[in-house]
């Protein structure tokens, strides 16, 4: 019988390309969406594709009824899930002066708050047999980007949180772990030209969705069994950096 992954935000970015890879290594998926609904429904036919049972699920998962209600349809449709991947988040930046509340509100919500109880509702379902647990972070959980600190703080807390969980949830054979990219290349637009980026990457390059799939395949799988609370960093090195590339005897910026 196949397993079973559960990811949310899969209607676009990173997530997508979670949800195909995960189909792609024989688990049947559950790809959550919000407001992506052609971008949902195109991974549901391409996962279709390749012989997996998989269920284009709708939720705002800032309302914790309407992600549990996410949680039953996936269960009674496809089974308990053996992995469930929190990877839905938004990208809200102001300066600390200028947050808005609204923003502050909605940006712990999606972020923190659907990946609180999420996580939660995962174990429920996964107690009984256990399961692995992946959170999508950032490494702006380390940086102080500018216009970062509620996003970053929250990153943080994400985090936090996965240490705790796999404290509390290792009794039950479940395993909780972290990824925490820097630029990915996804595509959009808002993050404008690579190469602006890369006097703070010292290999020069970003990390790809498909990297960060073939990561959480890794974490997720059975040679990752004695790994757990653990966060893996994908950023090209961007959060060692304390000072200009320069200093550390690379190149001077080139174009």
């Amino acid at each position: 019988m196949a397993k079973v992954a559960w990811i949310t935000g899969a209607g676009s970015g990173i997530g997508r390309t979670l949800a195909l890879e995960f189909a792609r290594a024989g688990y049947d998926v559950a790809v959550h969406y919000c407001g992506s609904v052609q971008g949902a429904l195109q991974v549901k036919q391409e996962i279709s594709a390749l012989n997996r049972r998989c269920i284009a699920v709708q939720a705002d998962l800032s309302h914790v009824e309407q992600l549990r209600e996410a949680f039953r349809r996936t269960c009674n449709e496809l089974g308990t899930p053996d992995v469930f991947v929190s990877n839905a988040g938004l990208t809200l930046k102001a300066t600390i002066e200028d947050m808005t509340e609204q923003d502050f509100d909605l940006l712990c919500s999606v972020d923190f708050k659907a990946c609180f109880f999420g996580l939660q509702e995962a174990v429920r379902c996964m107690k009984a047999r256990g399961g692995s647990i992946l959170l999508i972070s950032s490494n702006n959980a380390f940086l102080q980007h500018p216009m970062c600190a509620c996003y970053g703080a929250v990153k943080a807390a994400m985090l936090k949180l996965c240490r705790s969980a796999a404290m509390e949830m290792g009794k039950y054979g479940i395993r909780v772990n972290a990824i925490a990219p820097g630029w990915t290349d996804t595509g959009a637009s808002r993050l404008g030209r690579k190469e602006d980026s890369f006097y703070h990457i010292p290999l020069r390059r970003w990390c790809t969705p498909q990297e960060i799939a073939q990561a959480a395949l890794f974490l997720c799988g059975p040679w990752a069994g004695s790994i757990t609370g653990s966060c893996l960093v994908m950023d090209g090195g961007a959060s060692l950096q304390t000072e200009p590339l320069e200093k550390y005897g690379y190149a001077a910026e080139q174009e």
